[in-house]
């Protein structure tokens, strides 16, 4: 119960951000994935450090080390995840 309430934390690190057109094409989020992998393998940067929460209200992402909300989605506003 505490899970749902609270939210569940999950570490990653963010490569980059692209917006998709279509709603749920797995083939164009992979397609995505690879030409932002491309990017940051070129550029040679480090990656930011981030966590999602995710709760029954949406996702939000803070950076890892100084826990400043970077981006908040409701669950009403989220129509893909892959």
């Amino acid at each position: 119960l505490e899970k749902f309430t609270k939210g569940v934390e999950i570490l990653g690190k963010l490569i980059g951000i692209e917006d998709v057109k279509k709603d749920s094409a797995d083939e164009i989020c992979k397609m995505a994935m690879i030409k932002l992998k491309a990017v940051v393998k070129a550029k040679k940067e480090p990656k930011l450090k981030l966590a999602l929460k995710l709760t029954l209200d949406g996702i939000e992402i803070f950076d890892r080390l100084t826990r400043q909300s970077l981006h908040k989605h409701q669950v009403n506003r989220i129509s893909y995840i892959s």
